[in-house]
């Protein structure tokens, strides 16, 4: 997941409206594939939506 993050042009922390994203809140996402999916999801949604308001 903090691959995805890097390539998106994120760091360890990631912040949008107020809202911060830390990688500690990713451990053990990866024992649920379906909640992996749906945290990338989540991430490229909000990517297009930052490059949208860029």
């Amino acid at each position: 997941m903090l691959e995805l993050i890097g390539a998106l042009g994120g760091d360890a922390v990631m912040e949008m409206h107020g809202f911060r994203v830390r990688p500690e809140q990713f451990i053990g996402l990866e024992l649920n594939k379906q909640a992996v999916a749906i945290a990338q999801l989540v991430l490229w949604i909000g990517y297009f939506q930052w490059q949208r308001h860029s």
